[in-house]
């Protein structure tokens, strides 16, 4: 499996590499100075980040439980 991510911090850390290293997962970097592609990668990890959001508020979870989660 390949992840590609661009030249932001959010990815360039050693427990994101370990991760990567240890799921034999090749983590590669888009060239720096395109924009176009940098913010395809900014879509997905809002995305990402989103998700979980959007599945506790459909669920029956209890509000005081979802803000744990």
């Amino acid at each position: 499996m390949k992840i590609k991510s661009d030249l932001g911090c959010e990815f360039e850390n050693e427990p994101f590499e370990k991760l990567c290293e240890t799921h034999r997962i090749l983590h590669d970097f888009s060239s720096s100075r395109t924009p176009q592609y940098n913010g395809v990668v900014q879509r997905k990890n809002r995305s990402l980040e989103e998700m979980p959001h959007t599945m506790i508020s459909e669920s029956k979870i209890a509000k005081r439980v979802g803000a744990e989660a």
